[in-house]
């Protein structure tokens, strides 16, 4: 579902933006230290809110719409962005909770910021970097574009989505490595 990508977008800026806020303290340099300290809460918020909304809308395919689209089919799974949407929230509660840890909170939400930006990181290479076949287009030479018909120019990028993805690839090696076994098996047993 493409609202879902472009929440998870919209999630991996704020996780990005969040964490440059202690760059920008260690930086020295008040400017950028105060523009991080306006934005950090409210991208933390935003981030929650869309890390909630992406993951009760992934599962579905790129064509569903809002109106057919099935909620939660994965959010209570254990997986990879569950587990980034559940160290959110333990961020979001190391901070309501920093009057009670006092001075230990802001250790415990570092800690929690670097498993934060790991989680990330193995969750987009898991399920991997999906573009729009349109961006695909852009970079072809314009002539042969021109040159299809739009019946075909349609079937073609319809047919085309750039993809890394980490489950593709665990299923790709899968497969070969069943392949090799019966192949295997099938030589041992002549």
């Amino acid at each position: 579902m493409t609202l879902s990508m472009v929440l998870a977008w919209i999630a991996v800026v704020c996780v990005i933006g969040t964490a440059w806020k202690y760059i920008a303290r260690i930086s020295k340099s008040v400017k950028l230290n105060r523009m991080f300290h306006k934005i950090h809460i409210p991208m933390g918020v935003v981030l929650i809110i869309t890390g909630l909304i992406h993951g009760l809308l992934a599962g579905n395919f790129m064509d569903t719409t809002l109106s057919n689209a099935k909620l939660g089919t994965v959010i209570f799974t254990l997986n990879w962005g569950t587990a980034c949407f559940a160290v959110s929230i333990l961020l979001g509660i190391s901070y309501l909770c920093r009057k009670i840890c006092k001075k230990n909170w802001m250790q415990i939400h570092r800690i929690l910021t670097v498993c934060m930006l790991i989680l990330v990181i193995v969750h987009i290479v898991d399920v991997g970097i999906q573009l729009p076949s349109r961006i695909l287009t852009l970079g072809k030479d314009s002539t042969d574009i021109q040159d299809k018909g739009t019946d075909e120019l349609e079937e073609v990028q319809e047919n085309v989505s750039a993809t890394f993805s980490g489950a593709q690839l665990k299923m790709e090696l899968t497969k070969a490595l069943l392949t090799d076994i019966r192949v295997r098996s099938k030589w041992l047993l002549q």
